[in-house]
């Protein structure tokens, strides 16, 4: 072991036994006999014992320790064996922040190791031994190949210089961009464009009862899947990972495409959601391995900038679709655009200086926490369950709601329960995502990501029921947002990778961001074009500043190795609290607006109305009381955007925690971070 103020004295020599140095004290006799007790190793691997410091550190057992750090990385070593008490291998293993060990006395056969993980061993209990070493105090493995150390091993050579990693430029960069928005643009666009072309699919199959599953079930196997898909990444190359979520994504949509009944839509909308679970999260992946910690802001500026467009797209081209050709279209159009996604990432190589652990399938299973999994998708699904149908196709008191709430908050207790038992090797790494600048950013990014999500939903409402406008001018309306929204995503992006902070961007979209909710909650029937298109170009330009910011936030606090899982569990916060939101304003919107047309016309009934449809007011209500009618529907908008202007505050409040940290400047190396 390497030596420094808090490590043990280290008399290596290839010629050293066990015990040569010790002193003919009993206690030195006595922990003599210990270690020989101790399994034999091959002479060459051994690391003899000082039983004079382990007097001094007032340890008197000691235990055989064996681990293998070639699979932390390179440098064709073989084994790598100590014989240590476990207090004085904890011991050993510390240094301080600013300490330089020295590993002079190290004969050639012998590897130092420091811990990567930025944890203090000396006050660990020895509960904690697996989790940041990888084994049991006194576990024998077989020379690490048994794959106990995972890609983000708590180990590594030291010593060893840091290979600066490989970015890519020019054409190869902007092939993977380009690859990787497509695919991006065509997940956010398929979570949309079934908005215009359900009522055409409805009346094909007869199938109107079955509306609520066509996005239940893209929405559940999506978030069922979000965290395992960030284990992926961790432990599988990026390029092909993100290629196999593709293809699951465009198998769906064919599916889709192809369907015969109601039923086999319902498939194909679960495999697409299968797919488009790991294709958020691996986009950022894939620009993290792409690009520097300083470019990463403006190149996922663009990338979400024209991904969101595919939000406000998809209702403009499913209505086109479905008014010129067919319903079919909506799906069939990822096949052409997802050809060329697929074509841009085989011809690019695309860096991963990851180091994989070949070991046995159950070894893999074991590190993919599948009983973390298997725990929490039941959990994803009766919560998400409970959410879609609770005061729709059944009231929030029933049973069945009920249940599902109960069932779902018990299978999330027994998930915490696991993945805290779990430690580094859990799907969600609690030691990870507990750190205030990761949980915070996750935090800030659900509030932010369910303002967008609100207004995406009520925006349309506003304009297509209120103005009485079609569901493509409705999208051309919306278009103020979309645009500046793009533009914000890019400048912010560069104005970042310039002055090194993002926080400033964070705390200031949240303040706009509020300030335009705000001023959309105004809205009237016969508000002038200028003032909603005005108030939207605000919206844009507040979404647009820091919509990229809570994830350069978690790279920058995050090791590589575990980027991709916290990741994850940002898009499994904003797929979490974004349905619970919707499910509270849907709450308000409904209220309200059955309180209104109930004051205002008692004589019709509120429900007769509403179930009337927009489309139909007409049919139910007399000419002369529809403008009634739509301000009762403007008065429920506005309540949403209230809403929404008052999870800003939660927005800001969480930013300040993401930290004040300039990602231009190359961080400090805690203990052996890889």
């Amino acid at each position: 072991m390497g030596r420094s103020k808090r490590s043990l004295t280290n008399p290596l020599r290839r010629d050293s036994t066990v015990g040569s140095a010790a002193p003919t004290s009993s206690h030195n006799r006595s922990a003599s006999s210990v270690a020989e007790r101790a399994p034999q190793l091959p002479e060459i691997y051994l690391e003899p014992l000082d039983f004079t410091v382990l007097r001094e550190k007032r340890v008197s057992r000691a235990s055989s320790v064996r681990t293998n750090p070639d699979a932390a990385g390179p440098g064709g070593l073989d084994m790598f064996d100590v014989r240590l008490s476990y207090n004085a291998a904890r011991r050993s293993l510390i240094r301080d922040k600013d300490e330089v060990p020295d590993f002079s006395g190290l004969g050639e056969e012998h590897v130092p190791a420091v811990p990567q993980l930025p944890v203090d061993l000396r006050t660990m209990h020895s509960s904690k031994m697996k989790e940041v070493l990888g084994m049991d105090p006194g576990e024998e493995t077989d020379g690490g190949r048994d794959g106990s150390y995972t890609p983000e091993s708590v180990l590594k050579v030291a010593g060893e210089e840091e290979e600066e990693p490989e970015y890519i430029h020019g054409w190869r960069l902007g092939s993977v961009m380009l690859a990787i928005t497509l695919a991006c643009f065509l997940y956010l666009l398929d979570v949309s464009i079934l908005v215009t072309a359900i009522p055409k699919i409805t009346s094909d199959f007869h199938s109107l009862m079955d509306i609520g599953w066509y996005g239940a079930t893209y929405n559940l196997a999506s978030a069922a899947l979000q965290p395992l898909s960030g284990k992926f990444y961790t432990y599988f190359h990026a390029k092909w990972t993100f290629l196999v979520f593709f293809l699951v994504f465009e198998l769906g949509n064919l599916v889709c495409g192809l369907a015969t009944s109601s039923t086999m839509i319902i498939i194909g909308r679960t495999i697409a959601g299968a797919g488009a679970s790991g294709l958020t999260n691996g986009s950022f992946a894939i620009v993290t391995a792409c690009a520097p910690m300083e470019k990463r802001p403006q190149l996922m500026g663009i990338l979400i900038g024209v991904c969101q467009m595919g939000l406000v797209a998809g209702p403009l081209i499913g209505g086109a679709l479905t008014e010129f050709t067919s319903w079919r279209w909506c799906f069939y159009i990822n096949l052409p655009v997802g050809a060329v996604t697929i074509v841009a990432f085989l011809v690019t190589n695309i860096p991963d200086k990851r180091k994989y652990v070949q070991s046995p399938g159950r070894l893999t299973l074991q590190k993919m926490d599948m009983l973390g999994f298997v725990l929490f998708a039941p959990a994803a699904v009766m919560i998400l369950l409970a959410l879609e149908f609770g005061g729709n196709k059944y009231a929030w008191s029933s049973p069945t709601i009920i249940g599902l709430f109960v069932g779902g908050a018990i299978e999330v207790v027994l998930f915490l329960l696991w993945e805290r038992r779990a430690g580094m090797t859990a799907m969600i790494p609690l030691p990870i995502i507990g750190k205030r600048e990761v949980w915070t950013a996750c935090v800030a990014s659900m509030f932010m990501f369910s303002t967008m999500l609100g207004a995406g939903y009520y925006l349309p409402v506003y304009f297509q029921t209120v103005r009485g406008l079609s569901p493509l001018r409705s999208g051309i309306s919306m278009l103020p947002a979309i645009v500046t929204q793009l533009v914000a995503t890019v400048v912010c992006g560069g104005l970042v990778q310039r002055v090194g902070y993002y926080l400033p961007f964070m705390i200031l979209s949240a303040v706009i961001i509020a300030v335009a909710n705000g001023l959309i909650s105004t809205w009237g029937l016969h508000t002038h074009t200028l003032v909603w298109a005005g108030f939207q170009v605000l919206l844009g330009i507040g979404r647009g500043m820091a919509f990229q910011m809570p994830i350069i936030a978690i790279q920058a606090h995050t090791p590589p190795a575990l980027a991709s899982v916290a990741t994850a569990t940002m898009v499994l916060f904003q797929t979490f609290f974004g349905s619970v939101f919707l499910a509270i304003v849907n709450t308000l919107f409904n209220t309200k607006l059955k309180q209104e047309l109930t004051t205002r016309l008692p004589e019709i009934g509120a429900d007769k109305i509403i179930n009337a449809g927009a489309a139909d007011i007409g049919s139910v209500v007399p000419a002369d009381k529809i403008d009634q009618v739509l301000e009762s529907y403007s008065l429920g908008v506005n309540e949403v955007f209230y809403a929404i202007a008052a999870i800003c505050v939660c927005m800001f409040i969480f930013s300040w925690g993401t930290g004040w940290t300039d990602i231009r400047k190359k961080p400090e190396k805690e203990k052996g971070d890889v």
